[in-house]
């Protein structure tokens, strides 16, 4: 996988949003070079308006992905909007 400034991949392929809450207007692109399955350990947004995107389906609320399938040259997308920081 490679990653965008605003993701941190660390040596056994985890990504993080980096320590601490997330910022405002953070966009960061994944694109994955193998298949792989993508679980969050820990998942917690502002509703409805930042986001994780795999495949077309966004994850705005909940415990995020779960055992999702990503193929090989897919990219996940996450977003945040101007306003409101979370983990």
């Amino acid at each position: 996988m490679s990653g965008s400034q605003f993701c941190h991949i660390d040596a056994q392929g985890c990504v993080t949003d980096g320590a601490g809450l997330y910022g405002d207007n953070e966009q960061c692109a994944i694109m994955v070079v193998s298949p792989i399955r993508v679980t969050a350990t820990q998942y917690m947004v502002e509703a409805s308006y930042d986001y994780l995107s795999i495949n077309g389906q966004d994850y705005r609320t909940g415990a995020g992905p779960h055992g999702v399938f990503v193929p090989a040259q897919s990219v996940i997308t996450w977003f945040t909007d101007g306003s409101v920081t979370g983990d």
